[in-house]
């Protein structure tokens, strides 16, 4: 999947920074890092809302989006940087089910942020 931007495609330009979770936080956070010169390839759990996001606010920007885990770290510059920005650890969980830990952890930074409870949290350390 790409932008609306018919400049940009994943084969022409390695992105700065990926990101997994285009809700509110992680599709603000991917506008104001393409604002600020990076461009970033972004990748959701669910399809119809990283295709909203695209052709809503990233429309005519250098944001793409990826159908997977692998596209995503094809798409990035190296070393890779990837933030994950889910609402709570279950969408966590299934982001690293679907593989963005197993890609994410090969030659990248993986910052990952979540809302979550501290009983949570203490498992997860």
């Amino acid at each position: 999947m790409q932008s609306s931007n018919p400049e940009i495609s994943e084969t022409q330009m390695q992105h700065s920074v990926g990101l997994v979770g285009l809700g509110v936080m992680g599709g603000n956070l991917a506008l104001n890092m393409e604002r600020h010169g990076f461009p970033v390839a972004g990748y959701d759990l669910d399809a119809a809302k990283l295709r909203a996001f695209l052709d809503g606010p990233a429309a005519g920007k250098r944001i793409i989006g990826v159908g997977s885990p692998a596209a995503l770290m094809a798409a990035l510059e190296k070393p890779r940087r990837v933030l994950v920005m889910v609402p709570a650890w279950p969408a966590m969980d299934e982001a690293e089910q679907k593989g963005t830990g197993k890609w994410t952890r090969q030659n990248a930074l993986d910052v990952r942020r979540s809302a979550t409870t501290s009983a949570r949290t203490r498992t997860a350390a």
